[in-house]
Order: C-alpha cells, then sequence, then structure tokens
C-alpha cells in the first residue's frame, strides 16, 4: 500500500513492480491493483481522475500507467527538493565509508532518475567531495 508522505513512490513502484512480475499480473489487473494500492485521503484525491477502466486509461499499458501516476507523486519541485538533499550529502563525523556512499548514490538516483552515463563522473567527484577524511578523499 502506498500513502503519500509515508513511503516514497519510487521505492513503492519499485516493490510494486517486483510483485506483478513474479505473479504474472496481465496489464489490466496491474492496473486495477496499483489503482487500489493508493491509500489515504490525500492520496486518493491526487489520482482521483485515474481510475483503470476510464477511457483514457484503459488504452495505457501498466508501465505508462505506471509512469503516470508516478508523476502525480514525484512532481518537478521534488526533485529539485531531492537535488538540494545530494548535493547537500556529506559523511558524517563517525559514518560508515560504505553507508555514506549507499546513501549519496541513492540520494543521486532521486535527483537525477534519468541521468545519461556521464553523470557517474559527476556523482564520483560530489562523493569523494563530502569524505570527512581528507586521506580517503
Amino acid at each position: 500500500m502506498f500513502e503519500r508522505g509515508k513511503m516514497r513512490w519510487a521505492d513503492f513502484a519499485k516493490m510494486f513492480q517486483v510483485v506483478v512480475d513474479d505473479y504474472g499480473v496481465n496489464d489490466e489487473r496491474a492496473k486495477k491493483l496499483l489503482y487500489l494500492s493508493i491509500t489515504g485521503q490525500s492520496s486518493r484525491l491526487v489520482i482521483a481522475s485515474m481510475e483503470p477502466t476510464r477511457a483514457d486509461m484503459a488504452g495505457l499499458t501498466f508501465r505508462q500507467y505506471m509512469d503516470r501516476m508516478g508523476q502525480k507523486f514525484t512532481p518537478a519541485a521534488e526533485s529539485l527538493q531531492m537535488e538540494a538533499e545530494y548535493r547537500s550529502r556529506r559523511q558524517g563525523k563517525k559514518e560508515d565509508v560504505q553507508n555514506y556512499i549507499n546513501a549519496k548514490h541513492e540520494l543521486f538516483q532521486y535527483a537525477f532518475p534519468d541521468a545519461p552515463a556521464r553523470a557517474v563522473e559527476e556523482f564520483y567527484r560530489e562523493t569523494t567531495e563530502g569524505f570527512v577524511n581528507r586521506y580517503v578523499r
């Protein structure tokens, strides 16, 4: 179940896709299940126009439907916020290097979901600048 503010859409979408794939759910049923998996009054209002049997939704594949729904829960303003959080993230004084790198990479993926391969260089630079220990840096 997904409720806005309690979970990130990207995390929920990945888990939902795994279940759909593992159980071999067809597109029509997957769209209905996704629609019914959204809980909370404010979340339901956001997707009120996305009932899967509506003519404009019926023609979409499950992947297209999920992407369109995801746009409702991950607006551009949130992406800007994630980018700011990503850029300001630094390793804590007692934080393990691997934990820092994992957290920084997750923020990178949320801030730049469609990043090209060359963006890895930018991620590497940003991440190494955030290391506390200058020798590790």
